[in-house]
């Protein structure tokens, strides 16, 4: 493995209850303290956007995730190794 990085990772969903304009500032305060947190364990986020900006995929996440609410952001997270 090369970079000195774990190519294993693991996605996760931030979402909520509802699709108005406090909830996605609370996902951006969400992600931001996450951020933190996961920098102080050696562990890299990266957030992905994109399925939550096209219609279809955002539609799409919404139906296979109906009882956690309303998707705003996939994020990505890894580990760090030392070399």
């Amino acid at each position: 493995m090369s970079g000195g990085r774990d190519r294993a990772g693991t996605f996760a969903l931030l979402h909520g209850p509802r699709d108005h304009p406090t909830d996605w500032l609370h996902a951006g305060e969400a992600l931001s303290a996450g951020s933190l947190v996961a920098s102080t364990l050696g562990v890299s986020v990266l957030p992905f956007s994109a399925p939550i900006e096209v219609t279809v995929a955002r539609e799409a996440l919404e139906r296979v995730v109906l009882e956690l609410g309303f998707p705003y952001l996939m994020v990505s997270m890894g580990r760090h190794r030392a070399e």
